[in-house]
């Protein structure tokens, strides 16, 4: 059952968040963001995956790095820097999303700093702890599958709020896809989401310093 729930999240993630600021879009921006990325940060980063795994699982694949990278630390390295390097480079098609941010490049990145450390370590426990804890080994569901998920995910959001715009879609999906499978394949080979988390939090750091400059 967990493991089917888990398969259904990909889809019914970005459904569930799309329909929450889609519904809400009326209001004032901030309620609307506050209430789609509340159920997703609350609900489907935390709670479901404590329901998936539990608590002890769960900071066990937060805090245990199972089998460390050794002889292939230099190339896991690369691997988790191609999500921080990237993150600036996929700023550029989304510069009108400065707008939405306080005009105090300061302010800005000290709202930024904080959403990125829970941001950060929230969407590594779903997309990457939850699917190596029940699909541990396994190349498909553990790595790819989710990493797609991830990519997903964030046009619910994105399609509630933005007009369509194919190249902002195709760089979400497409690069968000790739972050995952950067992520998920250490994650996969560690047995933990140590790693990936540090790497997160500084691909958001990057992506929100970038997006300051524009």
């Amino acid at each position: 059952m967990k493991k089917a729930a888990l398969i259904l999240a990909p889809i019914f993630v970005p459904l569930s968040v799309y329909l929450v600021m889609h519904w809400t879009s009326e209001l004032q921006h901030m309620v609307s963001f506050s209430l789609g990325y509340g159920l997703y940060w609350l609900f489907w980063c935390l709670a479901f995956p404590v329901w998936l795994m539990g608590w002890g699982q769960l900071k066990q694949v937060l805090l245990k790095v199972q089998q460390p990278l050794r002889k292939q630390a230099f190339l896991g390295v690369i691997i988790l820097a191609i999500p921080v390097i990237l993150s600036v480079v996929f700023t550029g098609p989304f510069e009108g999303e400065r707008a939405l941010w306080p005009e105090s490049t300061l302010l800005m990145m000290l709202i930024a700093i904080p959403m990125s450390l829970w941001n950060g370590l929230l969407e590594e426990i779903l997309w990457r702890g939850a699917f190596i804890r029940l699909f541990p080994k396994k190349l498909f569901c553990g790595v790819i599958y989710p990493a797609i998920g991830f990519g997903a995910w964030h046009l619910g959001p994105f399609l509630a709020t933005e007009p369509w715009n194919i190249e902002q879609v195709f760089i979400l999906l497409g690069g968000g896809a790739i972050f995952g499978l950067c992520w998920n394949y250490i994650a996969m080979k560690t047995g933990s989401i140590r790693y990936t988390v540090y790497s997160h939090i500084l691909a958001n750091i990057a992506l929100f310093t970038a997006l300051s400059m524009v």
